[in-house]
């Protein structure tokens, strides 16, 4: 049973169903939930086969038909649901929206989910891992919106732009009054960024001395405002409320209180960014046509582990006939309603009602869905750049087409940031394209638009909508015989009385919190897989004869992939398919392109090749160490690569990506990882809507998408332990799902299919990847590698084993799965080591450890330029611990402990490895006659090639 440590706030065990029934069976709730797996959805029929399956079983008779447990599901998402709201744009089109609100109060009450999530920004030097370490959540945002407010142990509320008294600790008087600007974690605790104040005695007032800031923990302060209003004079101060201005004699404009304590009335005031993503996706089988732009969103605030798992995306909206901009219309209305009044929710950690902040981080997106989001024109604009005002080639006939220097002067500024676009110059621009189209001027409003790339989709159907209304009058006033301009503006002014120019825009411009063009990230799945890598594999296989490409088919079927975490693969369909091939195919590509491809391209185009191979573990990390050094290091990366283009041929330059790649620096240290802001998981949520799409009836699209979504996450929530207000108690505490409900958790067919299982600790994930050798009998332990190679120290737990078995895959602490004859980093007394992966040992419960042997990395080697390794010599063995116990699912990380898997292939230039046809076709899972190409490994099978291209673990090669 799953209570999430909640304590004893009630749940009914009168029905162990409730919310989905109390007057139905547990029969009646399993039909029902099978219906809300995410990736799993059977249609009415398949459910009515699997009702007969079940009474034939044994299930009662009188089993609800599959209709009648969907009649039933409005109890259900009335308790539980997302709140689902119609909403119609103001180009009079339908669309159906999850309520924000609804989400956002429903993961505070989640137990699964709120124990990982944070409220803070963190100053963290030495990891940069998540939203909350970038530069924008620390600093930039609005101190109301980032963190309005701390509370103190005794349970004082220190809330932003409010003076507070604090114990700073310096000489003379410790006391002192400081305003505090703004709240922050570090190592954690709290700390506040604080300004001192200084008494005017003349005028009995406070000044905020606003050219110091000094950083105070939480456990100083000690009288916030309320109480300091009171005693303020016991302290010699005078009342808090009177501040006179800022530092030397600048009045300021001070609402006191904060107005977020007044709306809290003594709840805690926590701050919910969120990651908005969009994306447009198929809603057939065929993934062609019925183009539905669909609305999704993460929760900022969650642990980097737990951020990227598709439980923790949220579904907002979808629709084939409204634009995207026509449904940020509703999203943003209702963020804006969030942030002037707050959400109150029951917070499952805290155990009480508190009040939610939320707000954009990002708006994040392919790159044509980010350009709507900043109003731009899009990649084949001469202002290609929805960041920077980078201007590309002038196209136009008239221009001349060889003009000295000006590929060069073209190019010298494509390998530059231009100058950084702003939401103030957006606004700018377009009120002036506005009022050229209210003058009947939409030629100088084009112009307008092509020369600063300014286009806003949501403005340009109202103007489209005007154009209508202009030449209708016209061809009206030609019948009549009239002046063909007579009554024209008349028409322009009655067709929107009374809608305001900022409610024609680009509904997203209406958050002042947000900056569309440096809040829209630099996504590296689309800049880099499917922009870049996608370049040049169709470069190189174009380029390729049909020996190359054989031979390139050999080399990729050839490959041990299992240290990258990977099945072998097949190579045909890389070189066949090379127009077609998806963002995983290409992270594929980008891992092995030295490998392969090192004869196979010459000159520059080799150079550029290993340039792209070099940054790309640096382009999707995860875990950033030293934000500063890496940072450098990715901008000295990124100069490398697009001068490596530019040598090979400048045209590549054509392709915009390659100048966007110039601002992922600023928005990695702005915002998170570029792991974290790639678009790979939202992406993969496609699935989810196109099966929802497909089993519905077609005639109301976003309703029925909406809705089976809301399904799905009220199932989610209820099965989770999430708090829920019981309708029938509305004054009552929030309670839990019955046990029966909670308890459909801990099994693993139903975990699984509704994305628990991902949740699932690390070590039970660790244990999952230790697997015996298949058929292997039990030993002694002196019967093992290990004992005959008399290595020391050994765990107490093997020598003492009365029998061991030997394992072929072994669970590191990161994710990887270690195998035999694979190569690892280790870390021992000394810095970290390479080593083999010889023996793995351990009993029925769990694994003791490897036994590896000793590798050494030598200096770079041509033509890879990759560190060459090779064994130790004399030969040298350690063993290394890694326990993971099944019985007490505990981890023991020992002094020595293997950190990840590290990937190593042949030094075959060196060598002159050639194909031959030594491995046997296989078809219809049969072995046949026929042969195939392989590469055959000549001689020295010990002088390999450490593989820095690898992307899994990169952070720790």
């Amino acid at each position: 049973m799953i209570t999430g440590g909640l304590g004893s706030h009630a749940r009914s065990v009168s029905s162990p169903i409730w919310c989905f029934s109390c007057s139905y069976s547990v029969q009646h709730c399993l039909l029902d939930v099978v219906g809300a797996f995410p990736r799993a959805v059977l249609s009415e029929k398949q459910l009515d086969v699997a009702r007969w399956l079940a009474i034939e079983l044994g299930a009662p008779e009188n089993l609800p038909a599959v209709n009648t447990v969907k009649n039933h599901r409005d109890s259900i998402l009335s308790v539980a649901g997302s709140g689902v709201d119609a909403s119609t744009s103001a180009f009079g089109r339908k669309y159906f929206v999850s309520s924000l609100a609804s989400i956002l109060a429903h993961e505070v009450a989640n137990p699964y989910v709120r124990p990982h999530l944070r409220f803070y920004p963190e100053d963290a030097p030495r990891e940069f891992s998540e939203g909350r370490h970038g530069d924008r959540w620390l600093h930039e945002v609005d101190a109301n919106l980032c963190a309005p407010m701390a509370r103190a142990p005794d349970g004082q509320d220190y809330f932003v732009n409010e003076p507070a008294l604090a114990n700073l600790g310096l000489d003379g008087d410790p006391v002192a009054p400081v305003w505090i600007t703004r709240w922050f974690e570090r190592e954690d605790k709290l700390y506040a960024k604080a300004h001192p104040l200084t008494v005017d005695h003349a005028n009995n007032s406070l000044i905020i001395e606003a050219t110091t800031t000094l950083e105070v923990p939480l456990s100083a302060f000690f009288l916030s405002l309320p109480k300091l209003a009171v005693v303020h004079a016991e302290y010699g101060l005078p009342p808090p409320d009177h501040i006179s201005g800022e530092s030397p004699c600048i009045p300021v404009a001070i609402t006191l209180p904060n107005p977020w304590r007044l709306k809290a009335n003594g709840r805690r005031v926590l701050a919910v960014p969120i990651w908005l993503y969009c994306d447009d996706t198929s809603g057939n089988t065929s993934k062609k046509w019925n183009q539905h732009d669909s609305f999704l969103f993460i929760l900022a605030g969650l642990l980097q582990a737990y951020s990227l798992l598709p439980y923790n995306i949220h579904f907002l909206s979808t629709s084939n006939k409204a634009s995207p901009l026509e449904m940020l219309e509703h999203i943003v209305s209702e963020i804006q309603k969030i942030l002037q009044d707050g959400l109150i929710a029951w917070d499952c950690v805290f155990r009480e009602e508190v009040m939610l902040v939320a707000w954009v981080l990002a708006a994040m997106g392919d790159n044509p869905m980010q350009s709507e989001f900043a109003s731009h024109i899009g990649l084949r604009g001469r202002h290609f750049c929805r960041i920077c005002m980078i201007c590309g080639k002038d196209r136009s006939k008239n221009q001349p087409v060889d003009l000295p220097g000006r590929d060069i002067a073209y190019t010298m500024a494509f390998l530059q940031v231009g100058q950084p676009r702003s939401r103030a110059q957006i606004l700018t621009t377009l009120r002036t394209q506005h009022s050229h189209v209210l003058n009947m001027q939409a030629t100088q409003a084009t112009a307008l638009a092509t020369s600063t790339g300014i286009k806003d989709k949501h403005l340009t159907q109202f103007h489209d909508h005007l154009a209508d209304i202009v030449s209708a009058t016209k061809d009206h006033n030609r019948l009549q015989g009239q002046p063909v301009s007579h009554g024209v503006k008349d028409a322009i002014a009655r067709a929107f009385p009374e809608v305001a120019f900022e409610d024609m825009i680009n509904p997203i411009l209406s958050l002042d919190h947000l900056d569309v063009t440096r809040d829209t990230p630099v996504e590296v799945l689309h800049v880099i897989l499917l922009g870049v890598v996608k370049y040049f594999w169709r470069d190189t296989i174009a380029r390729l004869d049909s020996r190359g490409k054989a031979t390139l088919v050999a080399r990729l079927s050839s490959l041990d992939l299992s240290d990258l975490g990977r099945s072998n693969v097949q190579g045909h369909p890389y070189v066949q398919n090379a127009g077609s091939l998806t963002g995983g195919d290409f992270r594929l590509i980008l891992e092995t392109a030295p490998i392969v491809l090192y004869d196979l391209v010459a000159g520059p185009a080799w150079v550029a090749w290993l340039a792209i191979c070099r940054a790309g573990p640096l382009l999707l990390q995860l875990r950033i160490q030293s934000c500063a050094i890496y940072l450098d290091h990715l901008r000295t990366v990124i100069d490398d690569f697009v001068v490596a283009t530019a040598l090979w041929n400048p045209r590549w330059f054509n392709k915009p990506k390659f100048h966007i790649l110039l601002h992922l620096p600023d928005h990695i240290q702005r915002l998170a990882p570029p792991a974290i802001m790639s678009t790979e998981g939202f992406e993969s949520y496609n699935a989810v809507i196109r099966t929802r799409s497909v089993h519905s009836n077609r005639q109301a699209p976003s309703k029925d998408i909406a809705f089976a979504m809301s399904f799905t996450h009220a199932t989610r929530h209820l099965v989770s332990g999430g708090f829920v207000q019981d309708p029938t108690a509305p004054n009552g505490p929030p309670r839990q799902a019955g046990d029966g409900v909670l308890a459909l958790a801990s099994k693993d067919t139903f975990s699984q299919r509704i994305g628990l299982k991902s949740l699932h600790s690390l070590t039970q994930c660790l244990i999952g990847l230790n697997k015996r050798v298949p058929k292997a009998n039990c030993m002694s332990w002196n019967e093992t590698t290990t004992a005959s190679m008399n290595v020391q120290p050994l765990p107490a737990a093997a020598t003492s084993a009365g029998s061991v078995y030997q394992y072929h895959t072994l669970g590191l602490y990161n994710g990887d799965a270690a195998s035999l004859q694979g190569f690892v980093f280790f870390q021992s007394e000394l810095p970290r080591q390479l080593g083999q992966v010889m023996e793995i040992v351990g009993d029925r419960a769990r694994v003791f450890g490897a036994l590896l042997k000793l590798w050494k990395v030598l200096p770079t080697v041509q033509p890879y330029r990759m560190p060459a390794i090779t064994p130790a010599v004399p030969a040298r063995y350690v063993f290394v611990s890694q326990e993971v116990s099944l019985e007490t699912s505990h981890l023991n990380p020992d002094r020595q402990h293997m950190i990840c898997c590290v990937h190593t292939f042949h030094n075959c230039a060196s060598h002159g490895c050639k194909l031959a046809k030594t491995r046997r076709v296989r078809q219809e899972r049969s072995e046949t006659s026929l042969r195939e190409d392989r590469v055959h490994h000549r001689a020295s099978p010990e002088d390999r090639i450490l593989n820095l291209a690898q992307l899994r673990s990169a952070n720790d090669l």
